[in-house]
């Protein structure tokens, strides 16, 4: 095949380096599925489709813009029969291609669209920002459904290889769906315009990620019953639920939107997933009857699909820019539990580490510095009640003038080992940066991420003031100390500013300054997350707010937010700076016009421009004291 491709749109390099973006593109998702592949892929703003249709190797470039597709994906395009796909189009509507011609669409936005795989009905998800539903649609543009209409939130519906089950991922407030979630499997076979569901399995935690393992007769899921988030099975006929793959880690992060995939069944004995180590991660192969899968590949992994033979996932490090990757895996397949590979069996020592499989890099995005390669160490320490946490340091090369405490948002979400633009500036300016994962932390089991329950903005105080001082005897004396967070993790910045006293400034972007006014405002999948961090209490909700504490608060701060923010709206924001300059603290305020929970490239390159001069007029004053 020639190094160039006639794409759809444009032309692109799809010689056998693979195809290089921008570090404006972002990869957002992928599905696969008879031989097809597509990528949801951010460029210059716009979300646009890579398609590599079966038996190729190029890419063709869709050039009908696509819904935007956020962090966690959104189940953006399908496969739709030989030589089509359907995608949800910019509008919120289901498209079809070629043509680009409406399949269906009321007004609200789709998300988890999938093809059947034995017809061409099309399951998807309608959240108009006050309820989700799940719906059929054919290529008639005849409607089944709502499913799943009684509960308060559904996503991520997957078919069973028969086509004649959906089985979906559902849960009701006050509950996120991390603390607890249910998995309804339900006949969309029998007659009747509102399929109920036959099964429904609810252990009382956070079940997510359904997958019907290739017979059709068992359906997997993640599951965080034994504490460990893992894959169970549940079977069809019997009904019995119980473990399936063992492992010493956690697969999977918290759900936090549509389309998460973090594992598959790749046979009726056998999974991949990507297994979290202390914020590393390593995408591994778990068999049935081992206490422990075998890596296959080091590095963060998501959108992990799986399709004859193959995974595909988005992979990164903190050396490794985003990169789609292809893995060949056919010569590890265990169609059945005794017919184990040799190298996936389980003996007295355990299970054998395989030999790196076959892959290959399709798309990856060009490194805006690649001679910076900096790894992070894990640092541990116990909190005042005995938890067990740890966190990531990195150092720069030449000796660190600043430490830089960055608190990851959530709180329930997890510091990874992945490609961090503002890290590597950090690093860049001779900044050390330490990413602690704290109590609500996820990725090390339930315990640790139950631990912020009803202590948010007060127990997690103590953790990174205990993690800065067990980092402080590695960097060595610097020159300042500050303490970064975005959303809850600004949260947690901004209390600090009052609490601790040796430091040298706070960065927060897009903080929550005032938790009841910030439930009252936001999305509605977090309209009651503080009843479960905090609890229901006016009083005690604002005396973990830090808008209660601006008359104490000690060092300067800046603080960076988008006008365009809808989980934390901006004018809670720009009350509490105001407040806070009242009080005579000392607030750089950044307001970023058009930008939202998460900055985009242009976004981020101007507050990470601003944090910069603040931190250094405060080295500045600290010199001069």
């Amino acid at each position: 095949m020639s190094s160039e491709v006639q794409m759809l749109g444009y032309v692109v390099d799809a010689s056998s380096k693979g195809l290089t973006v921008s570090t404006e593109t972002m990869l957002a998702d992928v599905a696969a599925q008879g031989g097809a592949v597509l990528v949801a892929a951010t460029v210059d703003g716009v979300s646009r489709l890579l398609y590599q249709p079966p038996g190729t190797h190029g890419f063709q470039v869709l050039d009908t813009p696509v819904r935007k597709v956020g962090r966690y994906g959104g189940g953006f395009a399908t496969p739709s029969g030989p030589g089509e796909l359907a995608y949800v189009a910019r509008d919120g509507s289901i498209a079809m291609s070629p043509g680009g011609t409406s399949l269906w669409g009321d007004g609200s936005p789709v998300a988890c669209l999938v093809g059947s795989p034995v017809d061409d009905r099309l399951a998807f998800v309608v959240d108009d920002g006050e309820s989700a539903t799940c719906w059929i649609v054919d290529r008639a543009g005849e409607l089944t459904g709502p499913i799943a209409d009684d509960h308060d939130f559904v996503c991520d519906p997957v078919w069973s290889p028969d086509g004649r089950y959906l089985a979906v991922q559902v849960w009701d407030d006050p509950d996120m769906a991390f603390v607890h979630s249910k998995i309804l499997l339900v006949d969309v076979a029998a007659e009747r315009s509102t399929p109920k569901p036959v099964h429904v399995i609810d252990q009382g935690c956070s079940l997510s990620q359904p997958r019907f393992l290739p017979l059709g007769d068992r359906l997997g899921f993640l599951s965080d019953a034994s504490s460990m988030t893992l894959p169970w099975t549940f079977e069809l006929k019997t009904g019995c639920v119980a473990p399936w793959i063992l492992d010493v880690g956690d697969w999977g992060e918290p759900t936090q939107g549509f389309n998460q995939s973090d594992w598959m069944p790749i046979s009726e004995a056998q999974a991949v997933g990507c297994r979290n180590e202390a914020g590393f991660a390593a995408l591994v192969l778990g068999t049935v009857g081992s206490e422990r899968a075998v890596t296959l590949r080091h590095g963060v992994h998501t959108s992990i699909r799986y399709d004859d033979g193959v995974v595909w996932a988005l992979r990164q490090g903190a050396r490794t820019p985003p990169e789609l990757r292809r893995y060949d895996l056919s010569d590890r397949l265990a169609p059945s539990l005794a017919d184990n590979p040799t190298e996936s069996a389980v003996d007295a020592a355990g299970p054998k580490q395989p030999r790196r499989p076959p892959s290959e890099v399709l798309v990856t995005t060009a490194a805006e510095d690649p001679e910076l390669e900096v790894e992070p160490q894990v640092v541990q320490w116990v909190a005042s009640d005995g938890l067990e946490l740890d966190g990531l340091l990195y150092l720069p090369p030449d000796g660190a003038s600043v430490l830089v405490t960055k608190v990851h948002g959530g709180p329930v979400g997890q510091s990874r080992v992945c490609w961090d633009s503002r890290t590597r500036t950090y690093l860049d300016r001779g900044w050390a940066v330490f990413a602690p994962n704290i109590r609500g932390s996820s990725g090390s089991g339930r315990m640790r991420m139950s631990a912020i329950k009803g202590a948010w903005g007060r127990d997690d105080l103590d953790d990174v003031v205990a993690g800065i001082s067990a980092v402080r005897s590695v960097v060595g004396p610097v020159g300042g100390i500050f303490v970064e967070g975005s959303s809850s993790g600004g949260l947690v910045s901004l209390l600090l500013a009052s609490h601790m006293l040796d430091l040298d400034g706070v960065i927060a972007h897009f903080p929550v300054t005032d938790i009841a006014a910030t439930d009252e405002g936001t999305h509605r999948v977090e309209r009651h997350y503080s009843k479960w961090l905090v609890g229901d209490t006016a009083q005690e909700l604002m005396r973990r707010s830090p808008l209660a504490h601006t008359a104490t608060i000690a060092v300067p701060m800046i603080v960076t937010q988008g006008t365009a923010d809808v989980v934390v709206p901006v004018d809670l924001t720009r009350r509490y700076v105001a407040e806070a300059r009242n009080a005579g603290a000392d607030v750089t305020y950044v307001e970023l016009p058009d930008e939202g929970h998460g900055y985009s490239p242009k976004g981020a390159a101007l507050a990470l421009s601003a944090v910069g001069d603040f931190v250094g007029r405060c080295l500045a004053a600290r010199s001069r004291a």
